[in-house]
Formats: C-alpha cells, sequence, structure tokens
C-alpha cells in the first residue's frame, strides 16, 4: 500500500504533527512509532489488524507505506488511515487540540 497526502505546512510542522499522530496511535492501540530525521516507522496492531508501515514526511507531503492490509477490511483500513493523515496535516486543527485528543484517551 502507498497513500501520499498533500498538506501546506511547513516542514517541522509537518513532523511535529505525523509525531503526535503516532503519539495518539500509541495511546489508543499500543503501536510502537520509531522516528529519523524525516521518516517514521509504526508498527503494531491498529483497529485489531497487524500493522507495520513508514510516514516518509517531505515538504509538500507525506507518503505512507506498508504491506496492504487483508482484502476484507482493506478499504476500511485505509478510510481510516486516509482520514486521519488529513486530520493530523489540516492546518485548521491546532497541533494543541491534536495533542488533546491524545491525553483524553490517556484519561479515559
Amino acid at each position: 500500500m502507498k497513500m501520499e497526502i498533500p498538506h501546506e505546512l511547513k516542514l517541522a510542522e509537518a513532523k511535529a504533527r505525523m509525531k503526535e499522530l503516532g503519539e495518539y496511535w500509541k495511546a489508543k492501540y499500543g503501536v510502537k512509532p520509531a522516528w529519523t530525521k524525516d521518516s517514521g516507522n509504526v508498527k503494531g496492531s491498529i483497529m485489531g489488524f497487524s500493522f507495520d508501515a513508514t510516514l516518509i514526511i517531505a515538504n509538500d507531503k507525506v507518503t505512507l507505506e506498508g504491506p496492504d492490509p487483508n482484502f476484507l477490511v482493506k478499504k476500511k483500513v485505509l478510510g481510516y488511515l486516509e482520514h486521519k493523515l488529513n486530520e493530523y496535516l489540516d492546518g485548521d486543527n491546532s497541533l494543541e487540540d491534536l495533542e488533546a485528543k491524545r491525553e483524553e484517551l490517556a484519561e479515559g
């Protein structure tokens, strides 16, 4: 699977948001995000399905690459991933609001 999500953020902001998404997934699903300079690996289980993907952050887009999900759940998983990437790369959503979503998970 390969998914490219365009963005209009500064590179540092896009990186911060993708790291926050990784932390959200860690809090919600227990995945293990690991980051290098401009990319991250997210490994674990999301929505009950094995997940092992790389996020590559560039000036104008974020690329998510990994194995295709099982064909029975592919549409649901890809829809969820696209939704989350768009949500976290949307400049109308502040980083503080995104962090608060994760903190609510921890409190719940």
